[in-house]
């Protein structure tokens, strides 16, 4: 069970990082935005494996154990949702500053 909440707590870590990270692309200098951007993809895929493992995770408990889990799975899956919404929208922010 330690392992479980540990692993939420780990997840809800990376995703604070990872907004974190999104928020200051644009102070960072222009040329290195992408690399930036790279990295803050690179985050979210490994924030979307840890959620799997969380998923799966959630699979072996019984019911009444699991319920609990299950609110904050879906909360962390919105989370991470909008997430990428964010980052979308700074990587296409950048593209369309390269062209003007």
């Amino acid at each position: 069970m330690g392992d479980i909440v540990e692993l939420k707590e780990g997840i809800i870590k990376a995703l604070d990082t990872l907004e974190s990270s999104i928020q200051s692309i644009n102070k960072k200098e222009y040329s290195q935005r992408p690399k930036l951007i790279r990295r803050c993809e690179n985050q979210a895929a490994d924030i979307a494996t840890k959620i799997e493992s969380f998923d799966l995770e959630i699979l072996y408990l019984d019911k009444k154990q699991a319920d609990p889990y299950k609110v904050d799975l879906k909360q962390i899956q919105t989370r991470l949702a909008k997430v990428k919404t964010d980052l979308e929208f700074k990587k296409k922010e950048r593209e369309s500053e390269g062209t003007l």
